[in-house]
């Protein structure tokens, strides 16, 4: 389970709404940061060939519909980036798919308070 700005959000519920769109490839991954202290979440998905050699319309198209239903299905308002296809790297064993990068900010922070 992540906590993002006070929601909690299982990333199965991030998967299930990835998986059911046409257009969109079985390679993802969930990168958690903060900007100005507040949590950033973006949701980076490959596009499958077609829909990547279908043009800027048809992407930012997927993009927004992609973004609307994890909205729907999370209450967050996400970034959605749409990659190529094969520009995420497989991994033989389990698939690290969130990348959380908001504990090393938060580390430093309080380490210079406290000095």
């Amino acid at each position: 389970m992540l906590k993002i700005r006070g929601v909690n959000v299982f990333p199965s519920q991030i998967e299930s709404a990835i998986m059911g769109l046409e257009g969109i490839g079985n390679c993802y991954q969930i990168v958690l940061s903060k900007k100005a202290f507040l949590d950033d979440i973006t949701i980076k998905v490959e596009a499958e060939k077609k829909m990547w050699e279908g043009g800027d319309v048809a992407l930012n198209t997927l993009a927004e519909t992609l973004r609307s239903r994890i909205e729907s299905v999370t209450g967050l308002n996400v970034q959605v980036t749409l990659l190529h296809p094969s520009a995420i790297p497989r991994t033989e064993g389990k698939a690290t798919r969130v990348f959380d990068s908001r504990n090393s900010n938060t580390k430093s922070i309080l380490n210079q308070s406290r000095s």
